[in-house]
C-alpha cells in the first residue's frame, strides 16, 4: 500500500497533467482512476515515486510494472471504475511518464 506522500504525489502529478474531474482511488492507493470530464488511469510507483498514465480505465484487474526501478504492482479497479467502462471495455494503450 502506498504511503501518504505516495498518494499526495500522484494527485499532484495528475492535477497538473489532466483537468479537475471525477476521481476515484485505487483499494491500494497506488493508482487514481479518473472518470470525466477525460478517462485515465494514473499509477505510482511506490518505491521510487514514478507516476505513468494510461489515458484509458482498465476492463479488468491488471499490474503494473515501474519502468523506472522495474516494481510490479497489483491493481484493483473498483467496481463503479469497471461499470464506467464502455461497450467494449478500456484497451491499454502507450503510457506517458510525468516524472
Amino acid at each position: 500500500m502506498a504511503d501518504r506522500h505516495a498518494r499526495r504525489e500522484l494527485e499532484r502529478k495528475l492535477d497538473d497533467a489532466l483537468p479537475d474531474g471525477r476521481r476515484i482511488w485505487d483499494p491500494a492507493f497506488v493508482a487514481l482512476y479518473q472518470l470525466e470530464p477525460t478517462w485515465a488511469t494514473a499509477v505510482i510507483c511506490y518505491r521510487c515515486l514514478y507516476v505513468a498514465i494510461v489515458p484509458t480505465l482498465p476492463a479488468k484487474a491488471f499490474s503494473y510494472t515501474c519502468s523506472q526501478c522495474g516494481l510490479l504492482t497489483p491493481l484493483d479497479p473498483p467496481r463503479e471504475v469497471l461499470e464506467a467502462l464502455r461497450p467494449g471495455g478500456g484497451l491499454v494503450v502507450p503510457r506517458r511518464a510525468l516524472s
